[in-house]
């Protein structure tokens, strides 16, 4: 069975042009993968700028889960600088219901 990862994906610098360029190939990515996506969303700044995406995803490894968000057309277009993956524990919460 597979494990849930958080990845973190931070975007480098003045990188709104090209997420703007990449961003309806991004979204009919994920469409396409939603069955290993439990959650992606955009990271904003204080001033509401673009700063980064999260994801949870689902994955054999963390090597898989990396692999796996470099297939983004994000990450292909250089709006992201750089990838942190971490493995998900167990977990409870609003969004997860019972455990």
């Amino acid at each position: 069975m597979a494990d849930k990862y958080f990845v973190f994906c931070h975007d480098q610098p003045d990188s709104e042009h090209p997420r703007t360029q990449a961003l309806a190939d991004h979204l009919n990515h994920l469409e396409a993968v939603m069955d290993r996506v439990s959650l992606a969303a955009g990271l904003s700044d204080e001033d509401g700028r673009p700063s980064g995406s999260i994801m949870i995803v689902e994955a054999d490894s963390p090597l898989d889960a990396e692999q796996f968000v470099k297939g983004d057309p994000f990450f292909a277009a250089g709006v992201w600088q750089s990838l942190q993956v971490h493995r998900l524990g167990r977990a409870i919460g609003n969004w997860i219901g019972e455990s």
